[in-house]
């Protein structure tokens, strides 16, 4: 049985390994937010959305694009910048982002998107 300091070892070193596959997230003109931050979005912006997979809300946003169909992090993160690019290229005002399952590779994603949100 793996006792808490394997633990905290084994989450440490998927966090170091996300940190590599990820790296940093380029700069946006547009403000990123959680989209579980967002109460309403104002018609008057122009609004994108990074999904993790599949957007059940998509018809709220101007552009939408998905991390992974599969549901799988490591192509969520290996995504993640290019997705970031391409909604920013669209000149968006704002970019909702949803979280990914945090364990694994997830923590090191959700820590990128913690520090690229406002």
């Amino acid at each position: 049985m793996e006792n808490q300091s394997e633990k905290s070892k084994r989450a440490s070193n998927a966090f170091d390994a996300g940190e590599a596959v990820i790296g940093p997230l380029p700069a946006t003109k547009a403000v990123m937010l959680f989209e579980d931050q967002i109460d309403h979005l104002s018609k008057d912006l122009r609004t994108g959305l990074i999904a993790f997979q599949a957007a059940a809300n998509k018809d709220e946003f101007d552009a939408v694009e998905v991390l992974s169909e599969k549901g799988c992090l490591e192509e969520a993160a290996r995504n993640l910048c290019s997705a970031i690019r391409r909604l920013d290229a669209m000149d968006l005002d704002l970019i909702a982002v949803q979280r990914v399952p945090n364990s694994g590779l997830g923590v090191a994603i959700n820590d990128r998107l913690e520090r690229a949100c406002c």
